[in-house]
């Protein structure tokens, strides 16, 4: 009983947190005796289930005291309703007035389905997620320069339309103490994302999670998005590149750097020169670091789809380092071509580091395979240890280390990447199952 809880309290600070069925109008007027407690308030976290009806706006509109020891606030609404965020909140209306405009200590604010208003976006705010909207950057960039001090920053499902229409200034936006972003998009183009990064400076960024969604259609300016300067560089040490089914036009391309990095991207497939440097892959303002990349998964999941040997001879080249090759679902053929094509070229082994090659579903004839040991025996380097079905074994002899798949554990063969468990909870926490479906059904994401 919410008046107990406050008598209870006996003035010490409160942390409330309340999930209520908008229908439930019991419920929701005993969350309105909380308002006289607003000076005790410390952290305010209201989601709403059901659909948005004035009873749920006319009880926030209640809460009208200043809230001076409030730090967290988050008013979440429920995907099933009729989406707020797409109706501009007015200045005098339940929420800009919420507590009096008054909290001075707010450090994190979150909203779902509900637009971000003015009030909450200021210099104390340390912490800011943003879900399930549909924001332009005329929209979103003002309120990313009202928190200068942001440490911790997320957008999930707000940026499929972000780049549209943009009226604002070129010049960026200093996010100097930011080191936590997340940014979940499972539709859209990547120039919205380019057109975020391009837009912000971030120098200390310590952690971040990309996850971009695939699009109906490519970015008929794609290219031009890749002159940017730098604003996101990293590390990878793990890198999958996958074709998934039609078209062949594009290509999914999954990264992970340990705990603290995790990008997942739909390219166009004509891109790739662009894309794919030595030492890196080139995204405009991302730059993803792949000198020491010891982990590489080429993966073929449609039919009748494969990766050319001018594409792979690309991907290799930036892909030095490499200790561990993954081939599924295609033909070794141009993976052997691509290889030879860079061996020439560079006039010097290839893949010195290689130690593990394993592949699967690549077809029965085992001439790709031995024509790419083949290739492996250059003086001082050793022989990788292969790992192919049980059928293709035999064809190598027993002048290798050859395993069969079959032999292996379930553990055996290499695991698909994982997104880092933090990650995981936070995503969960913040998101509904079917903004989720699209990761979880991802190839190489695995998902505890």
């Amino acid at each position: 009983m919410l008046p107990v809880f406050i008598e209870r309290s006996q003035g010490a600070p409160l942390d409330v947190s309340v999930c209520i069925d908008s229908d439930d109008i019991h419920r929701m007027e005993r969350l309105t005796d909380l308002h006289v407690a607003s000076s005790q308030l410390r952290s305010f976290e209201v989601m709403i289930t059901g659909s948005f009806t004035d009873t749920a706006k006319d009880i926030l509109s209640r809460f009208r005291d200043p809230a001076p020891l409030l730090v967290t606030l988050s008013i979440r609404f429920d995907h099933d309703l009729t989406d707020p965020g797409l109706v501009p909140l007015d200045a005098d209306d339940a929420f800009g007035l919420l507590f009096g405009r008054q909290y001075p200590r707010l450090s994190s604010f979150s909203l779902k389905f509900l637009r971000p208003w003015t009030t909450p976006l200021s210099e104390t705010l340390t912490t800011l997620t943003l879900a399930s909207l549909f924001l332009s950057a005329n929209d979103l960039y003002p309120c990313l320069k009202a928190v200068p001090n942001l440490k911790f920053l997320a957008l999930l499902n707000v940026i499929s339309t972000l780049s549209d229409d943009y009226t604002g200034a070129p010049d960026p936006i200093s996010l100097d103490r930011l080191n936590t972003l997340y940014v979940h998009q499972p539709g859209g183009h990547y120039k919205h994302f380019e057109h975020l990064m391009s837009h912000l400076q971030i120098p200390r960024l310590s952690l971040a999670c990309i996850l971009m969604g695939e699009s109906d259609t490519l970015n008929d300016d794609f290219i031009s998005t890749l002159t940017h300067p730098v604003r996101l560089s990293h590390r990878l040490t793990r890198l999958v590149l996958e074709l998934d089914g039609e078209p062949a036009s594009k290509f999914y391309l999954h990264g992970v750097h340990d705990e603290t990095f995790v990008i997942s991207l739909c390219l166009p497939t004509t891109a790739v020169p662009q894309i794919f440097g030595a030492g890196g892959i080139s995204l405009g303002s991302v730059l993803a670091d792949t000198s020491n990349t010891t982990e590489f998964i080429l993966r073929v999941d449609g039919e009748n789809q494969t990766i050319s040997v001018e594409n792979l001879t690309y991907v290799f080249h930036c892909l030095s380092a490499i200790e561990t090759l993954v081939v599924t679902g295609m033909p070794l053929d141009n993976v052997v071509g691509a290889l030879t094509l860079l061996r020439d070229e560079l006039q010097s082994p290839i893949l010195p580091r290689l130690r593990s090659l394993y592949v699967r579903s690549i077809g029965a004839d085992p001439l790709a395979l031995v024509r790419y040991v083949g290739h492996r025996l250059e003086p001082g380097l050793p022989y990788p240890r292969i790992v192919c079905p049980a059928l293709l074994k035999d064809a190598l002899g027993s002048r290798f280390e050859v395993e069969a798949i079959e032999d292996l554990g379930a553990t055996g063969f290499p695991r698909p990447l994982t997104v880092p468990e933090p990650m995981q909870e936070f995503l969960k926490a913040n998101l509904d199952w079917d903004e989720l479906d699209w990761l979880m059904e991802r190839k190489h994401w695995n998902w505890n």
